[in-house]
This record gives C-alpha cells, sequence and structure tokens, in this order.
C-alpha cells in the first residue's frame, strides 16, 4: 500500500498573493501519509509552482461541499498543468462533481507515486482529459454505497417495528396497508400481526434501498459515458465489497480506459 508522496516541490513557495491563497488554498505540505490523508474528513488543495503553471494537489476526504471548494482552489490556482490525487474518497455526488469540474476545466489528473486514489476519488480523477497513475500509485475501487440512512432504517424497523396498522401507514404513506385484507392474511397464514408488520416494514426499506442503487447505478453509468470511459468499470466494481476496496492492476486501468497516456 502506498505510504507517503514526498517531493522538493512541496517545499516551494507558493506563487499565489496571500489574500487570495488563503481563502482556498493551503501551503504544500512537506510530506504526506497515508494516516494524515483518512484523518482529513475533507478536501484540502495545495498549489505547487510547476515552471509556468501549478500543479494542485489535492487530498482528503471528499466532504459535503467540497466540490465548490475545489472548483474555488482551481480557479485560485490558474494556470494548472495538472490536478493530482491522494484521497481515501467520501461523498459519492461531491466526487462526481468534482469530476465534471475537472473535466469543464480541461484539465489532466495524476495519482502521483505513493498515492493513493479509493472510492469517490475515482471519480473526480476520471473528469481528468489526460489521466496518468504512476508506477507506485493506488487506485482502489469498491461498490458503491447504497446509503447507509436506509440501511439504519431497516435496522430500526427490525429492533422498533410499527406497532400498528396506523402506525405503519404513517412511517409508509405511499404503501396503504388495508385492515382488512391484512386480517385475512393473519388468519390464512397463523401470523401475528407485529411479525407481519415488521417484515412489512423491512421489505419497505429494502425497496427504497434498491431504488437508490438503481439512481446511483444511473448517475455513475451517465459520467462514465460522457467521460468517453468504459461501462465495464461500473460492473467490474459491482462485486467489490464496501469495506474491502482492491486496486485496479496496470491492464485493468487500461482496459478501463481510466488512464489515457
Amino acid at each position: 500500500m502506498p505510504g507517503a508522496v514526498r517531493a522538493a516541490a512541496l517545499a516551494a513557495a507558493l506563487l499565489l498573493p496571500a489574500a487570495t491563497r488563503a481563502q482556498t488554498l493551503e501551503a504544500p505540505p512537506q510530506s504526506l501519509r497515508w494516516a494524515e490523508v483518512v484523518a482529513a474528513k475533507h478536501m484540502h488543495f495545495a498549489a505547487i509552482p510547476h515552471g509556468a503553471a501549478r500543479i494542485v494537489l489535492a487530498w482528503g476526504g471528499i466532504g459535503q461541499g467540497d466540490a465548490a471548494r475545489f472548483n474555488a482552489a482551481l480557479a485560485a490556482a490558474t494556470p494548472i498543468e495538472e490536478v493530482q490525487f491522494f484521497s481515501q474518497g467520501g461523498l459519492l455526488d461531491e466526487g462526481l462533481r468534482m469530476g465534471y469540474i475537472m473535466r469543464e476545466r480541461g484539465l489532466a489528473a495524476r495519482v502521483p507515486r505513493g498515492a493513493r486514489c479509493a472510492s469517490a476519488c475515482n471519480f473526480a480523477f476520471m473528469g481528468g482529459v489526460i489521466r496518468r497513475i504512476d508506477d507506485g500509485a493506488s487506485f482502489d475501487v469498491h461498490m458503491f454505497a447504497s446509503g447507509g440512512a436506509l440501511a439504519r432504517e431497516v435496522a430500526r424497523d427490525v429492533r422498533d417495528p410499527p406497532a400498528s396498522l396506523a402506525d405503519f401507514n404513517a412511517r409508509f404513506p405511499d404503501t396503504q396497508l388495508d385492515p382488512a385484507g391484512v386480517q385475512s392474511y393473519l388468519a390464512q397464514h397463523q401470523e401475528s400481526l407485529a411479525a407481519f408488520l415488521r417484515d412489512q416494514a423491512v421489505a419497505e426499506d429494502i425497496k427504497l434501498i434498491q431504488q437508490s442503487s438503481a439512481q446511483i447505478a444511473a448517475k455513475i453509468g451517465q459520467f462514465l459515458l460522457r467521460m468517453q470511459l468504459s461501462l465495464d468499470f461500473l460492473t467490474e466494481f459491482a462485486a467489490i465489497p464496501n469495506d474491502t476496496p482492491r486496486p485496479l492492476t496496470r491492464a485493468e486501468l487500461r482496459r478501463f480506459n481510466v488512464v489515457n497516456e
């Protein structure tokens, strides 16, 4: 696993005015380890002078509002040679927005040696017009999360199921149970009302999770098509558990067109 990113350029002074820099950009770190990246819940942005242009280093977790901050950082750092990513990922929608911003600005993307780009970072990176992953870098993929809030709903309904038909109908207004029909079902199947309501509530939660997963898959598929990437990328990582991401091989990176140089 990549351990640290270190470069002489990271020690260089920024060329941007201090007032502008304070709003969106930070001083580049002397070195950066995975533990520090994971500990950062939001992205950090640093501009590293490189000839007449700059390299933007984007590192840390991808949190709410980070796509807008990313866009502001890019505007402050222009002209930009490339954007380098070192991130454990985070919010999918923010990562997708970052990818679209990369493409709109026509920027190159790189995962430098010793760095790692995982989860939502994948999509920020794939927005690059030119995409490079150095030897010794890692591009880790996994199945997208179907929604922690929905999963918590399932747990709640198992632990604290609806106490009555009225309670169920209040929780799930789009699925109204008919009292007469429920009583007939219970009599035929010799099932208790409590067990029936619990199972019905969980079934409704699962339906919501499936709908959410389908919507997420559609968003990712649309993104891949717009970025002229292989849809096989979506089916490939669909079987990789969320808690055990794996790095794509060099052959897979080329097969899915994740790297193009």
